[in-house]
């Protein structure tokens, strides 16, 4: 018999299996309970004002240089997502530490739609912007190998999300809103079907940190402690650096000035949705933007590209998919909800 140096999988007490079980319902519960309060807060203000405005900023740039003023914005964001990001790095750590395998795989590894509409129910009710939901796609995605459905729960939470698809409908036109419902679910359970069949990973899904740390008392504490240090090594370098660079973009090509460049609606829905696609939005950000085209003169069709592709992914979100899986994963990721987008602004244009 050839030995092997590949260690056999500690059994778990079930102690810790419970403690586990309970942190992650938990964590859950918790980003659920503080991502309703604040749709809530968010839909109040829709359904009286028909709009939603801009974040305000914590750190005041009117003054700042250009280079201060990417740092100070870039703060100013991180000041926006801090609370949700974080959220998203412990339930992806989590995931890792404390779920089964045969678990996941029954969720996510199913043949077919089956996996992909679990991963839209799954991501949909998380709420987070692209890039808190980020972590939680590298947690499943290391897990499972399962680049399908864990691309749609990533692109199921901003895209999906049921408060920000009601505002939708409380402030734009009806044609717009369903639109953008249609591109969403297009995008969640098509886009990331062709993903997942184009691109396989051969590596194996990684085990359950809890079976790699000696049984006792302590063992579920160990598991999480290794999946979070393992969580924020692979994902915050790479979401910093996306959200610096989406700042420095968002400075540079203010997204409202294509309503007043004279280009026609057609290639306007296409610039608008080339700039979307790499946008740091937080959650609702998509809509003052989408507001200020129309404001500015550009067509619905150019604000249905906006609130298509704002939300679904941006730099952050790319640069930590391409760390988990590659940049050509990453890059095709980003073309599909750009051609998404731009259809559903073409689509709008067609029916207004």
């Amino acid at each position: 018999m050839v030995a092997t140096d590949t260690p056999a999988p500690a059994p778990v007490a079930r102690t810790s299996v419970v403690v586990a079980i309970l942190a992650l319902v938990t964590t859950i519960g918790g980003l659920l309970i503080y991502k309703v309060s604040g749709a809530l807060g968010a839909l109040a203000k829709a359904s009286h004002d028909g709009a939603l405005h801009a974040k305000a900023r914590w750190l005041d740039v009117a003054h700042a240089s250009q280079g201060t003023r990417l740092v100070l914005d870039s703060l100013n964001y991180f000041s926006w997502i801090a609370i949700a990001l974080g959220f998203g790095i412990v339930i992806s750590a989590s995931v890792r530490a404390f779920v089964p395998a045969r678990w996941l795989e029954r969720m996510f590894g199913a043949d077919g739609a089956r996996g992909h509409a679990f991963a839209a129910l799954a991501g949909a009710p998380l709420m987070l912007c692209s890039c808190c939901v980020s972590p939680v796609f590298e947690g499943v995605f290391a897990r499972t190998r399962r680049l399908g459905p864990s691309l749609g729960l990533m692109l199921a939470a901003p895209a999906l999300n049921p408060a920000v698809l009601a505002a939708t409908f409380l402030i734009f036109p009806p044609v717009v809103a369903w639109v953008r419902i249609a591109a969403a679910l297009v995008l969640v359970l098509g886009g990331t079907m062709l993903l997942g069949r184009v691109f396989r990973d051969a590596r194996v899904a990684e085990a359950c940190g809890i079976e790699l740390v000696t049984p006792g008392g302590g063992s579920a504490a160990r598991a999480f402690a290794a999946s979070l240090v393992t969580v924020m090594r692979r994902s915050l370098p790479a979401i910093v650096l996306g959200i610096v660079a989406s700042v420095a973009i968002a400075g540079l090509l203010p997204v409202d000035s294509f309503a007043s460049s004279g280009t026609g609606a057609v290639i306007m829905i296409v610039l608008v949705a080339l700039v979307a696609v790499p946008l740091a939005l937080p959650t609702f950000g998509e809509i003052p933007l989408a507001l200020a085209l129309v404001a500015a003169g550009a067509p619905l069709g150019a604000a249905a590209a906006m609130l298509v592709a704002g939300p679904a992914v941006n730099l952050p979100s790319l640069f930590a998919l391409a760390r988990a899986t590659s940049w050509r994963v990453a890059a095709a990721t980003g073309a599909v909800v750009f051609a998404i987008a731009v259809a559903a602004g073409w689509l709008v244009l067609a029916l207004a």
